[in-house]
């Protein structure tokens, strides 16, 4: 008997063993492993952990690209009592040294292809314990050595110690707004956020899912973490190609795939030019950044498959506040007085609660700003080792998100700025994803970035940087009336640059701590153009 009387992550591999046996459930490479393989494997894992040393609450981490491996540590590694911490492998050494210390793993399974940037941290972490995985010409690595030694027998701990609050996985933020920080999710939170996929997606066991984002990210890991959790199957790619998504897309039959807003625009684009059968696809699940209306519509009538949007963050899962479902998407694509929608992240799942609040805690009305606080199932246990960002996040039973939306008079969320990055100026609240999007929409702008920059008169002022499409052309001039004729004035670009490109994380996520600190230290060779209020 468990402690809680509650399906955890560590029951799902036996669960699926039981009902899925010798269908196939992860496909990586020329691996095909069934769902009774991947059960013992996970076993294995567990098996080999503890005999390493791994207790219940010590840390085991991963970094590495995307591989079977990967899923197989998220399962195995709660099953040994431990907490799975993924890493971002394009983080420097500094970096690395910096998350490696702040969570203390015991141990830490890497990529061979990384072996050299994990010896030169070796001296500076504290871990006991290195295991490599096989590298990129196919070597097998100590992992499955390790695996091959250990015994494919359930763990005592597993069936008869854990409960729904014991801690699964630490997932660090990707640190738009600062240092990263480690997320705490426990087996009740991750199974809620899987559960809450599955019931606003609707992901079976007849689904197959391809897996192209990095699983160091909470939505790619999560997404595949709850296809195979229903019994699917999942097919992992290292990393993204556009003509390796399309022909494995064909080859295997996929269903369902996640893409950040900005691969869905190259895939979009490709598509047009490409003759791969990819009529299996049934459902897109897309998000991170946004796609200005039209375009997104445009990317909508591309593909013969539905699509599907929401709301969520590490604290929260991948889309664990609210969701756009296929239906909505329809009826605005259909409905001019439901196009508007297209802008959401659709109404809030069954698994939470949320209120929108003013800086004195006052709940607003439908159409009033405010920050989106949210409490439920999902919402994270602490941050790791950080006592007052998780009390200045963790208030009265509500995460505060540091978001800044407003409910409409349906129900519909709407995303409108990261409360860091809203600017004021003057006096007056301006919002950063409000000037983009006005920009975005320039038929010469490829990308955008906006944020605040000091100014002496107005506090803050609005600088824009710029990415424009192949062979246009335009002026600082003229984007600045394009924006006085599409939102207020005092809203518009005080400078603009017009740069190669804007600099995203893995997730397509602009990191505006770092491009404001960039544009500070440049500040003198910038192209500006300042004009009135």
């Amino acid at each position: 008997m468990h402690i809680h009387n509650q399906l955890l992550i560590t029951d799902i591999p036996r669960r699926n063993m039981y009902l899925f046996g010798n269908k196939v459930a992860i496909v990586f490479k020329r691996m095909r492993i069934s769902h009774r393989e991947f059960y013992a494997r996970t076993n294995k894992v567990a098996n080999a952990l503890m005999h390493l040393g791994l207790r219940k609450g010590s840390r085991c981490a991963i970094l590495a690209k995307n591989n079977n491996a990967y899923l197989e540590c998220f399962y195995g590694v709660p099953k040994a009592g431990g907490v799975f911490v993924p890493l971002n492998y394009r983080l420097s050494p500094r970096e690395l040294v910096h998350i490696l210390n702040d969570c203390c793993p015991q141990i830490l399974i890497y990529d061979e292809r990384f072996g050299d940037k994990v010896d030169s941290i070796k001296d500076r972490v504290n871990v006991e314990n290195f295991i490599s995985l096989g590298g990129p010409q196919g070597s097998e690595g100590e992992y499955e050595q390790l695996l091959d030694q250990s015994s494919k027998e359930e763990p005592e701990i597993s069936l008869s110690q854990l409960g729904s609050e014991d801690d699964c996985c630490i997932i660090y933020t990707s640190g738009t707004t600062g240092m990263p920080k480690g997320v705490v999710l426990t087996q009740r939170n991750m199974v809620a956020n899987m559960w809450g996929v599955q019931v606003a997606y609707r992901c079976t066991h007849l689904d197959t899912h391809i897996a192209v984002m990095p699983f160091y990210h909470a939505g790619s890991l999560q997404y595949s973490a709850v296809h195979y959790a229903v019994g699917g199957t999942v097919v992992i790619l290292e990393r993204f190609d556009v003509e390796d998504f399309f022909r494995v897309v064909e080859r295997e039959k996929v269903t369902t795939a996640f893409l950040v807003s900005s691969l869905l625009e190259r895939l979009a684009e490709e598509w047009k030019k490409s003759d791969y059968d990819i009529r299996s696809l049934r459902l897109i699940f897309y998000g991170a950044s946004g796609i200005p209306r039209e375009r997104l519509k445009e990317i909508l009538s591309t593909f013969e498959c539905q699509f599907t949007q929401g709301y969520g963050m590490t604290e929260l899962g991948p889309r664990g506040v609210s969701y756009f479902t296929p239906e909505d998407h329809e009826a605005a694509m259909k409905n001019p007085a439901k196009e508007r929608r297209l802008s959401s992240c659709g109404t809030v799942t069954p698994t939470v609660e949320i209120k929108i609040v003013d800086d004195s805690g006052k709940i607003l009305s439908a159409g009033e700003i405010g920050e989106i606080c949210v409490r439920g199932e999902p919402v994270f246990r602490c941050y790791w080792n950080n006592e007052k960002e998780t009390e200045q996040a963790l208030r009265d039973g509500w995460f505060h998100t540091g978001d800044l939306g407003f409910l409409d008079e349906d129900g519909f969320l709407y995303i409108v700025d990261r409360k860091k990055d809203m600017i004021i100026s003057g006096g007056e609240n301006i919002y950063s994803a409000e000037v983009e999007k006005v920009i975005l929409s320039h038929p010469c702008v490829l990308d955008c970035a906006v944020f605040g920059i000091p100014d002496k008169e107005w506090g803050e002022a609005v600088h824009a940087m710029i990415v424009l499409r192949p062979g246009m052309r335009t002026s600082e001039k003229e984007i600045v009336e394009f924006c006085k004729q599409h939102m207020a004035s005092y809203k518009k670009p005080r400078s603009i640059q017009f740069v190669d490109f804007i600099p995203r994380n893995s997730m397509g996520k602009i990191v505006k701590q770092e491009l404001r600190d960039q544009y500070l230290k440049n500040s003198e060779g910038s192209r500006t153009h300042n004009g009135s209020r």
